[in-house]
């Protein structure tokens, strides 16, 4: 067996949890990593969060991001730029919710 899978369920997730942890902060209050316009990194961590952040999947690591207010906040953010017919919108007479990130794409 190779990659990831030859890890145990516990170490997979400190692994995910340790490189979200060394990410997070390079994110900032910031729109994107590096400024006012998106840079490729931004295309790639966005990539990895979306898959976990955006989507009605369970896991410990998708809990630990959406804690994060400022990770949920960049999530929506690109998701709003450049998938806007996927982008939250309120419902009426409902407040926008954190739950409501939960809301499949798609």
């Amino acid at each position: 067996m190779q990659g990831v899978l030859r890890n145990s369920d516990e170490d997979i997730v400190k692994a995910g949890l340790r490189d979200w942890r060394a990410v997070l902060p390079v994110i900032g209050e910031g729109p994107f990593f590096f400024g006012d316009e998106p840079p490729g990194i931004d295309a790639i961590v966005f990539a990895a969060l979306a898959t976990t952040v955006l989507t009605p999947i369970d896991s410990p690591i998708r809990d630990f991001l959406r804690s994060q207010p400022t990770c949920v906040a960049y999530a929506e953010r690109m998701r709003a730029r450049y998938f806007p017919e996927l982008a939250l919108r309120p419902r009426a007479g409902k407040p926008h919710s954190r739950s409501s990130v939960a809301v499949p794409c798609g």
